[in-house]
């Protein structure tokens, strides 16, 4: 949101840099936000400030609040958000894409933006095949690869070939430790 942003105030004349301009060495959140403070020259010199002479970073926490927005859902508000997505647009995510996309469906209806939004999804859903399946409703096994089967004549997506190719592999690991023994079993696997 915050590169649209600064696209839009671009085209009208104002002056912003881009976001090639900020530093590159800060893990992700933090250089958002320094990209947020990029509206505000003082904020950068903030920031530069702040670093110079006490050591610690420090993140304008009212700038973030305005181009980031937090949320949550459980497992029960992710799952009807990934039915939903699959009912309305035959599209078909995994369980983390499910709870960014509840989050997104609650903020859109708290604060009425209805700014385009990319939801960038890390995962096949084959890959929590139970889960989806439970939450479109097609039928979940306890034998997994039947469960990948189940989804894939529900939805018509292919099983991805890597999935499909593990049915055929050996079992490498096969333990199944109860809590109070896994001090000891560390201990005997690393001796």
């Amino acid at each position: 949101m915050a590169r649209l942003r600064r696209r839009q105030e671009a085209r009208q004349g104002r002056d912003v840099r881009r976001q090639a301009d900020a530093p590159r060495e800060l893990p992700d959140l933090r250089q958002a936000a320094r990209n947020v403070a990029l509206y505000d020259g003082a904020g950068v010199a903030g920031f530069a400030l702040d670093l110079n002479r006490a050591g610690r970073d420090r993140i304008d926490g009212d700038a973030v609040a305005r181009e980031f927005h937090g949320g949550f859902a459980d497992m029960a508000v992710s799952h009807a958000a990934l039915a939903r997505l699959w009912r309305e647009e035959k599209y078909l995510v995994d369980t983390h894409t499910a709870v960014a996309y509840a989050v997104y469906l609650d903020y859109r209806e708290k604060t009425g933006d209805g700014t385009k939004t990319v939801i960038a999804s890390t995962a096949s859903p084959y890959k929590f095949a139970n889960s989806v399946a439970g939450a479109i409703g097609a039928p979940a096994c306890e034998d997994e690869f039947r469960t990948l089967e189940n989804l894939c004549e529900a939805t018509g997506l292919p099983v991805p070939g890597s999935l499909k190719a593990l049915e055929a592999e050996p079992v490498l690991h096969d333990n199944v430790i109860d809590k109070a023994d896994i001090k000891n079993a560390v201990a005997g696997a690393l001796l």
